[in-house]
């Protein structure tokens, strides 16, 4: 049988050191658990949020050098942003696995739960300088390109 990212991914991730994975199981992560679960040597540590288990990576990393978390797609990965937003501006190694909809799902744009409506970026003045305001785009019927 042929080796899946996931499986590939999980070793490159045990080659750089990493034995524990931290995050929260979600429908679409479901697959990334499982494979961490059941992958020799690399520790599944469940949290009770995902901004929690983006600092716990972010703690693991400054002790070991590199850390991992695993969340679901759209609401799990936003939840986590801050923690990983926070390890990059201390330059520490944080892998964020996610767990993503499938490939038909995705070329299909198919609404489904986690699915953040579409965001456009208008460029406004703020207090004289130029200032990035993200607008949601309400038109529901609308595909999304």
């Amino acid at each position: 049988m042929s080796e899946t990212v996931i499986g590939h991914v999980l070793g490159r991730l045990k080659a750089i050191g990493i034995e524990d994975v931290f995050g929260v199981p979600g429908d679409f992560a479901f697959p990334v658990n499982d494979a961490v679960v059941n992958y020799p040597g690399i520790n599944w540590i469940g949290c009770c949020n995902e901004l929690n288990a983006g600092y716990a990576a972010d703690g693991y990393a400054r002790i070991r050098g590199t850390g991992a978390v695993s969340t679901t797609y759209g609401v799990g990965e936003l939840s986590a942003l801050s923690a990983i937003a926070g390890a990059c501006a201390e330059h520490l190694p944080v892998f964020h696995l996610i767990g993503m909809p499938g490939r038909p799902v995705q070329q299909h744009r198919a609404l489904v739960h986690h699915t953040p409506r579409r965001w456009r970026v208008r460029i406004l003045p703020q207090n004289g300088r130029a200032g990035r305001l993200r607008q949601r785009d309400h038109d529901t019927t609308e595909r999304r390109v």
